[in-house]
């Protein structure tokens, strides 16, 4: 196994053999790195909060257009300039030292999602905007963590993205009068499978070291559950 700092810069997910990248762990490994991507779990996130709390599908599709617009394309289209122009080797920036700036540009897109819903949503506008709003609080964290340490990016954003379903799933709605919910808290534990394959995969593909994925898994687990807590304890939700 490689020492914890090795991969911080050296290894990403083109550093394994050839035959390795072939096999079959190495499919998996990368299809699931592709699918649950960090630039795809916020859009999804805010639709289905929506679809929980009942708001009807036209509200559904422009939260998710907004989710896609400003924490999936703006910094994606950094990373593909950065890209054309060989600055990074890939889509998913295996350099560590390079990953700062697109988490920089990724912060400030996200705060373009919060103002945008809070002023145009009609379902839980207030929750919307602090649920996209502390992603990208979470990120600036993240991004400041990378500085000395290669945080899993893919698993903090799905125990992220776990932890805010699960607060949702757990949080009574007076105010919606929810007739039907599609969340429970029994269904989103169920995504903790998915992210111990998340993390499987991403040391499988010599992305990171298993303390490096379990340290974003932790991150994305724990703190925005806490956050929103919080938030409820002072009644801003």
């Amino acid at each position: 196994m490689l020492p914890d700092g090795a991969s911080a810069d050296s290894f990403g997910p083109d550093a394994r053999s050839p035959a390795d990248a072939r096999s079959l762990g190495g499919w998996v490994a990368r299809v699931l790195s592709h699918t649950v991507n960090p630039l795809v779990l916020p859009p999804l996130l805010l639709g289905l909060v929506l679809a929980h709390l009942g708001a009807p599908l036209s509200e559904i599709g422009w939260a998710v257009s907004v989710g896609v617009a400003f924490c999936a394309l703006l910094p994606l289209a950094y990373v593909a300039r950065l890209l054309r122009a060989r600055r990074v080797r890939s889509l998913e920036i295996p350099e560590r030292a390079r990953r700062r700036g697109p988490l920089l540009v990724s912060v400030v897109a996200y705060l373009g999602a919060p103002a945008v819903l809070w002023t145009t949503a009609e379902t839980a506008a207030a929750l919307l905007a602090i649920l996209v709003g502390l992603h990208a609080g979470n990120t600036a964290l993240i991004l400041v963590v990378t500085l000395r340490w290669k945080i899993s990016i893919h698993t903090a954003a799905l125990g992220s993205f776990i932890s805010m379903l699960m607060f949702v799933a757990q949080t009574p709605w007076p105010e919606l009068a929810l007739e039907a919910t599609l969340l429970s808290p029994g269904a989103v534990s169920g995504l903790l499978l998915l992210l111990g394959a998340l993390m499987w995969a991403r040391v499988r593909l010599g992305a990171h070291t298993p303390a490096q994925a379990a340290g974003g898994a932790l991150f994305g687990l724990v703190l925005p559950y806490a956050e929103l807590s919080m938030l409820a304890v002072g009644r801003f939700l």
